[in-house]
């Protein structure tokens, strides 16, 4: 073996290692049981530096008892990191999920969107026009 060939066992290791500091630097908790006044909504603008194809978000909602409503989560996509898609065409295109809705509960669901754009921007609307609702919403970003 020559002196700038990697033994086997060592480029496995490395290939682990890299993807393990990956996923741990993909990972991110971007909200904080934040409250959403009644129909209002809260966005966090992820950049994807172009070295994953996909990003899974995860909204954690506690709903009031009194609550009639539930939350949307969109992925609205940019390539300028300025000028993003429209909430009414996120909407039109299915380009979101809603957590299951129940008064008085906390609901979690998680859904995997493409990235199709070097900039995305995750956004949690309260469909509640009455109540506010506390949320966390977490990001992965895959390869």
């Amino acid at each position: 073996m020559s002196s700038t060939e990697v033994p086997k066992y060592a480029e496995l290791v490395l290939r682990e290692v890299l993807r393990e500091e990956l996923v741990l630097k993909s990972f991110k908790k971007e909200l904080d049981a934040v409250s959403i006044p009644a129909g209002g909504s809260v966005s966090v603008d992820v950049a994807t530096d172009g070295l994953y194809s996909g990003i899974l978000v995860t909204c954690r909602a506690t709903y009031d008892p009194a609550a009639t409503a539930g939350v949307r989560v969109r992925c609205l996509y940019s390539f300028d990191g300025v000028n993003f898609d429209t909430p009414e065409d996120c909407d039109a295109s299915g380009n979101f999920f809603e957590p299951s809705f129940s008064p008085g509960s906390t609901r979690q669901r998680s859904e995997i969107f493409a990235l199709l754009t070097p900039y995305v921007r995750i956004s949690v609307a309260n469909l509640d026009t009455a109540r506010s609702v506390v949320v966390s919403l977490w990001r992965t970003l895959s390869k």
